[in-house]
């Protein structure tokens, strides 16, 4: 936890792509606390008909009236019946967003199939991004504790920067969940990935708990989940898989296990990507 809560960023916005009126909810429980602990805004990216874009518009106004009028709430509609990510790519630049977060999981009469190529898709963006799922219904939610698991992956040290964001905005907590690797090599690789995670926290004063667990690198996330799951306001914040193999493509990127957990923990990913976003301060 950091000692002091950190002056946030200049003015930024969360861009929330929206192609369902009926996610409005669970979207609100989620996006807004995410905003609160950035100081930004909420930038709603309809794609949808002129007709469903007034009644979005309208139950927002209803949600949030005080938002609307601080100016708090923009709006930006796009005529489309499909997930455009190149749109989403350009309005999360356009925008000055810090992250993307999506009310659901596609459907279809292959789910696994479409949600495959969504997250083909979303491994596209520079910003974390959380993807709502079904079972994510706790509208109290707040990111008090964040919650990153490291394995020997060197791109499982990336969260580590966006984590410290959390400690530093919010005071929130921050637990390093470290895997529990039977291999040399594997466990010398964890080792580096906590010390480097250490070495950055320390420059803000930010103190991690540190839990050793009885999984290694291929379970982490799955311990990781039941961990969070203890948890009250809990954040699970990971690394998305950099480059898939027959593997994924047959049982699924662990990441898209992780946001599918029963536990109703919220997950937000970070792709390892040299030109990730990172805030100036």
């Amino acid at each position: 936890m950091s000692e002091n809560i950190e002056k946030r960023p200049d003015k930024t916005t969360v861009l929330i792509p929206v192609f369902n009126v009926e996610t409005i909810d669970v979207t609100f429980f989620y996006a807004l606390p995410m905003a609160t602990v950035f100081d930004a805004t909420l930038t709603f990216l309809f794609m949808g008909d002129d007709f469903a874009f007034s009644i979005f518009t309208s139950e927002v106004g209803k949600k949030s009236p005080e938002l609307i009028e601080n100016g708090a709430v923009k709006m930006i509609h796009y005529s489309l019946s499909f997930v455009h990510m190149p749109v989403i790519e350009k309005n999360s630049e356009d925008e000055e967003a810090i992250m993307v977060i999506f009310p659901q999981m596609p459907t279809g009469k292959h789910p696994f199939v479409q949600e495959l190529k969504f997250l083909i898709r979303a491994k596209k963006l520079r910003l974390p991004y959380m993807i709502i799922h079904r079972n994510y219904l706790n509208e109290a939610w707040q990111p008090e504790t964040v919650i990153i698991p490291v394995g020997f992956r060197h791109t499982d040290k990336e969260t580590a920067v966006w984590a410290s964001y959390f400690a530093r905005f919010n005071r929130s907590k921050i637990v390093i969940l470290i895997a529990n690797e039977n291999d040399a090599v594997a466990r010398r690789d964890t080792q580096l990935n906590v010390r480097f995670m250490l070495n950055l926290f320390a420059k803000f004063k930010i103190v991690p708990q540190l839990v050793s667990t009885k999984s290694s690198s291929g379970k982490l996330y799955d311990e990781a989940v039941a961990v969070a799951a203890q948890i009250k306001n809990s954040l699970l914040l990971i690394t998305s898989t950099k480059h898939y193999g027959i593997e994924h493509f047959i049982l699924g990127p662990m990441e898209l296990r992780t946001i599918k957990n029963s536990a109703n923990v919220p997950v937000l990913c970070v792709n390892p990507r040299k030109d990730l976003y990172v805030l100036c301060k």
